[in-house]
């Protein structure tokens, strides 16, 4: 195996595994998507620490699904989200109380699946990308597809340049 032909040399290295919760944010292809629940993100990232974390000279490293779940909630909410700040502000910064008191709850802006005509509560704001491109290259990276390079010269198909 590579670590055992490395190991004969006596230069291994080290090789860290990074992995972090999908943040569907405003203005990318995945604005549509819904986040992956927090249970499920931590019993992915167990299962990972579990088939790897004992295997000598791998460094594992995991985003937190709880901060994912809180960027999510602020990036996709709407005006309503005040609710968070003036509980957060006012209880010495305890988010989890924050988000527990929050109305409506964060779990309505971070589990929502929307749809492709959908009004999004972040539309007033003109990121510069067309709906459609975006629309477009959140299905094809719903079939793991890839996106093409873009050719500022020539293309105009996202609306950016």
């Amino acid at each position: 195996t590579y670590i055992a032909s490395c190991s004969q040399r006596g230069n291994i290295g080290q090789v860290t595994i990074g992995l972090s919760p999908l943040i569907p944010k405003p203005g990318t292809p995945f604005q549509w998507h819904p986040m992956e629940s927090v249970q499920s993100l931590k019993k992915k990232f167990m299962k990972v620490r579990k088939a790897l974390g004992r295997l000598p000279h791998i460094k594992l490293s995991f985003g937190s699904p709880n901060e994912a779940y809180l960027q999510t909630y602020l990036s996709r909410g709407d005006r309503r989200v005040l609710s968070f700040f003036k509980t957060y502000l006012a209880n010495g910064h305890d988010a989890k109380k924050a988000l527990a008191e929050s109305s409506p709850s964060p779990d309505s802006f971070v589990y929502r699946q929307y749809e492709k005509d959908d009004i999004l509560p972040w539309d007033i704001v003109d990121h510069g990308y067309k709906n459609d491109f975006l629309w477009s290259d959140y299905q094809r990276g719903l079939k793991e597809g890839v996106t093409p390079v873009c050719d500022t010269a020539v293309c105009k198909i996202c609306g950016i340049c």
